[in-house]
């Protein structure tokens, strides 16, 4: 179980430096976020420790700012990854109910950003 933890956050961490290096069209960035976030939430839902879920958020996180765009979809984006910054504090407080909660609100706004593509 350990190797496969270890196996999931490089694996993690590997497509968050190869995602920094690629230019993506703000849809395909959209739709990354929105499955990093589907895995963060299935993580914490399957019992992943703390420090893992924190490093999906992360991640998730830094993908957002690959997303270049006007100032409409900006302000959504913005929108976007508040409620993953709630997510993220939560997780250290040990709240995962409230994590989950947010991440999910996350991803309906990562929708509204989707739109104004």
């Amino acid at each position: 179980m350990k190797l496969l933890k270890s196996a999931f956050i490089a694996l993690t961490v590997l497509f968050g430096s190869i995602s920094t290096a690629l230019a993506l069209e703000p849809t395909q960035a959209v739709d990354m976020i929105q499955g990093r976030i589907a895995e963060t939430i299935k993580a914490i839902e399957d019992g992943a420790d703390k420090e893992t879920v924190l490093d999906m958020i992360k991640n998730a996180k830094k993908l957002s700012k690959e997303i270049n765009a006007n100032d409409l979809a900006a302000a959504k984006t913005q929108r976007a990854v508040a409620p993953m910054k709630k997510a993220s504090a939560a997780i250290k407080k040990g709240k995962t109910e409230k994590a989950i909660a947010a991440l999910k609100k996350s991803e309906q706004r990562w929708e509204t950003v989707r739109d104004a593509f």
